[in-house]
């Protein structure tokens, strides 16, 4: 007996009245993700993408970076 199984992909789309350079500066500088994050302090160093809140801090690789159009990270 074989099976089929269907792989589903749900896409959401975000309409933000902004400049690219504004939403860039809202998910990459600190003083603004820690409005919009919960409290998380995120910003990028050296090829990471460093967050931050409270004692902890955890980082992930940026893949692509082309500001302020594309950020690709883990």
């Amino acid at each position: 007996m074989t099976t089929l199984t269907a792989q589903t992909t749900q896409v959401y789309s975000v309409f933000i009245r902004a400049t690219a350079e504004q939403v860039w500066d809202a998910i990459t500088k600190p003083e603004f993700t820690q409005q919009y994050f919960y409290g998380v302090r995120i910003e990028l160093r050296g090829g990471r993408r460093v967050s931050a809140m409270g004692d902890a801090e955890w980082d992930e690789e940026v893949f692509e970076a082309d500001p302020p159009r594309r950020l690709v990270h883990q």
